[in-house]
């Protein structure tokens, strides 16, 4: 799986469930290893444990590279590191009209934080939009 737990095997010595999942970790954010959990939500079979790993084994925003993008103001490209204080950065990747709601964008944010009243640059049609309401989508 990763050269540390090779090197435990290799001198015969213990292979601790940390030092496993250190090792998983490290080879699923390096893009060579795929965990796989198997499970039911219909009747919450594995559900708690396919939890415990996406903790456990994928990327905290703190370990992925920083977003690029691109600046709006000199049209230059930027790299945003994810910094909760930074400036605002997100990327849209679903929108959705619903008749009762009206017009939802979800997006991810990168950097920064988003209020209602706040004005964010859209790329796309080069304007800045006022953001007139929130919701958190809980799945």
């Amino acid at each position: 799986i990763d050269d540390d737990v090779a090197e435990a095997v290799i001198h015969e010595k213990p292979v601790t469930p940390e030092l496993l999942k250190a090792g998983i970790r490290r080879q699923t954010i390096a893009n060579k290893f795929v965990p796989v959990i198997g499970g039911s939500a219909l009747k919450n079979i594995g559900v708690q444990y396919l939890i415990d790993a996406v903790v456990d084994y994928l990327p905290s925003p703190l370990d992925i590279p920083p977003a690029k993008g691109q600046d709006p103001d000199t049209g230059q490209p930027v790299e945003v590191p994810t910094d909760d204080n930074g400036n605002f950065c997100s990327l849209a990747f679903k929108l959705w009209s619903d008749p009762f709601v009206g017009k939802l964008v979800f997006f991810r944010v990168y950097s920064g934080t988003l209020s209602k009243g706040d004005t964010v640059y859209n790329p796309r049609t080069n304007k800045r939009e006022r953001i007139s309401r929130l919701i958190q989508i809980q799945a």
